[in-house]
């Protein structure tokens, strides 16, 4: 598949959000035109039903600006599996932002890009022994975690881990519910804060996951206010 992108940062497109988005969506539509124009003019075997995409890195730049004007004190980490298009991963390197990883080769890719590995995540809370051991070797030391057996035996082959307890949340209404597969309740998430204190491992923080293709703001308020209130309660 080709693939085209595009930078409408720079590009003149100004004003209100709604001006930016409209803005964008031209700059996108002429891309689109230039390329097929382009495409017709090129000495090679392209064919009318070959698939192509054409990405607008100006709307990223966009939402990473969002972002820091609305949650300033939180450092965003971008979540690989959503799209591991490498131009896309440059870019967001360039801005800085961490990088969510739930395999050695994700973790690989980010890598290979020049990112320091204390800006990666190990965020699958079920990982094999060999997967805990590479990411002890290349220094990617924080990892989530949602269950005693991960904890102990993340202990045992990285007694130097940042853990962070990957906590019960649930959004019904998403395309991929994940309440029922990973996640720890408040109970079980009691007894792994008093293990990793036998052990000694370093509990960083938690997180929770309301569900891929969430769309309801409702889901990440609840989970939130649980949150609060488990930590106020204990």
């Amino acid at each position: 598949m080709a693939a085209t992108e595009i930078d409408t940062s720079n590009r003149g497109v100004a004003g209100n959000e709604s001006d930016l988005v409209a803005g964008s969506d031209k700059v996108v539509d002429q891309a689109i035109c230039d390329y097929i124009k382009r495409s017709g003019q090129l000495e090679h075997d392209f064919n009318e039903d070959d698939p192509f995409f054409i990405a607008d890195l100006g709307q990223v730049l966009r939402q990473h600006k969002k972002w820091q004007k609305h949650l300033p004190t939180v450092e965003p980490f971008y979540a690989v599996k959503c799209n591991p298009d490498p131009s896309l991963l440059r870019y967001l390197e360039a801005l800085g932002t961490g990088f969510d990883c739930a395999s050695i080769e994700e973790i690989r890719c980010v890598l290979s890009l020049g990112v320091e590995p204390s800006r990666i995540i190990f965020a699958n809370p079920c990982k094999s022994p060999s997967s805990v051991r590479f990411a002890r070797t290349i220094g990617v030391h924080r990892t989530t975690c949602d269950n005693i057996d991960e904890l102990e035996k993340i202990h045992s082959i990285m007694p130097e881990a940042m853990v962070v307890l990957r906590l019960y949340a649930s959004d019904p209404g998403a395309l991929t519910d994940l309440g029922g597969k990973f996640g720890a309740t408040k109970d079980v998430a009691l007894n792994l804060l008093e293990r990793a204190r036998q052990l000694g491992v370093k509990v960083e923080g938690v997180s929770f996951h309301v569900g891929s293709g969430a769309r309801n703001p409702s889901a990440f308020e609840k989970a939130l206010r649980e949150r609060m209130e488990g930590a106020d309660t204990d």
